[in-house]
């Protein structure tokens, strides 16, 4: 039996308490959890009385929301998120990322293993989606989807994805958040998520510094870096040596359309049943993607083939097919 999401129910949390095997509560790592009167006191389910009887678990944290397209606040054609009236949340992709590896760090610094007894809490953690979904969602100006996912309603990986991928991993891992292919004289802070013990950048093979001291145990910031076409290079090490590394080329003007389908593993099947999805990118001359094009794309199908419905997250922007 467990006890999760009890909330403010304190009748039914009263008697879950000596029964159930874990308890899972919603609290987002509320600071009215360190303002409690004693140990049987309750907030959202949590109580340092339940915290130490069986092992606690968020499960459902970071429920901010923050959309794939919206790169940066240096990136055409958005150039950050303008929030409409009935918007919630103001998250780029990047700042999205970056709230989500510091409220992950939040919980790391208090788990049940950590010595201090105030900062003693947590034997697990879910943030409450990993898709993009039809939800109860909070950007009812801009989105048709609850947007608190690490990757979209279809699938394609968000720059908080890569982050939670280099914190969770138990090998050296790093991604630099973003693109490389910025309008002429951008300058900006460039963040490179990092489970190493420090981090070098490069432009075009030339250093733009070292960084040792991480925000939130992964995040190694650049501040100042002016964009040149070209490469982007971060180097992570442990111990002086190169641990793990990503580059980040500029992409080229639109050249053609690529499409992916997605497919089962014997590949599409001509009986009347089967279904494919089918990732629609924009690449350059090299097939390289270009992460700023944001044109319009109209779709077409012949033959036998039904058309099951398209997928575009923006209310702004129309999805138009042709049968």
């Amino acid at each position: 039996m467990v006890g999760a999401r009890g909330n403010d129910n304190v009748e039914a949390n009263t008697a879950i308490t000596p029964i159930a095997e874990f308890f899972g509560v919603m609290i987002g790592q509320d600071p009215r959890t360190d303002q409690l009167s004693g140990p049987a006191a309750m907030f959202r389910g949590y109580s340092a009385e339940r915290r130490d009887r069986a092992p606690l678990i968020e499960t459902e944290d970071f429920r901010d929301e923050g959309a794939r397209r919206f790169w940066d606040d240096f990136s055409p054609p958005y150039f950050g998120f303008k929030k409409g009236p009935n918007d919630t949340y103001q998250y780029t992709s990047e700042s999205f990322a970056l709230a989500g590896i510091a409220r992950y760090r939040a919980y790391w610094d208090n788990r049940i293993s950590n010595g201090d007894p105030d900062r003693s809490k947590w034997s697990g953690y879910a943030s409450i989606y990993f898709s993009d979904s039809d939800a109860d969602g909070r950007q009812d100006s801009s989105e048709v989807a609850r947007v608190s996912g690490k990757v979209d309603a279809v699938r394609l990986p968000k720059e908080i994805y890569f982050a939670h991928r280099v914190m969770q991993n138990e090998q050296p891992d790093i991604h630099i958040l973003g693109h490389w292919s910025y309008p002429d004289k951008t300058v900006k802070t460039v963040y490179v998520a990092a489970n190493t013990q420090s981090v070098e950048l490069f432009v075009n093979g030339k250093s733009a510094g070292v960084n040792a001291r991480p925000a939130n145990g992964y995040v190694f910031a650049f501040s100042n870096v002016e964009f040149a076409p070209g490469s982007l290079k971060a180097i992570g090490r442990n111990g002086g040596k190169t641990a793990a590394q990503e580059e980040l080329t500029t992409a080229g003007p639109p050249a053609r359309i690529k499409l992916t389908p997605i497919i089962g593993p014997l590949g599409l099947q001509a009986d009347g049943r089967d279904v494919a999805l089918i990732d629609v990118e924009v690449v350059d001359a090299k097939g390289r993607r270009v992460p700023t094009d944001d044109a319009r794309v109209d779709f077409t199908i012949d033959g036998p083939g039904i058309w099951r419905g398209g997928y575009n997250a923006a209310k702004r922007i129309p999805l138009t097919i042709y049968i």
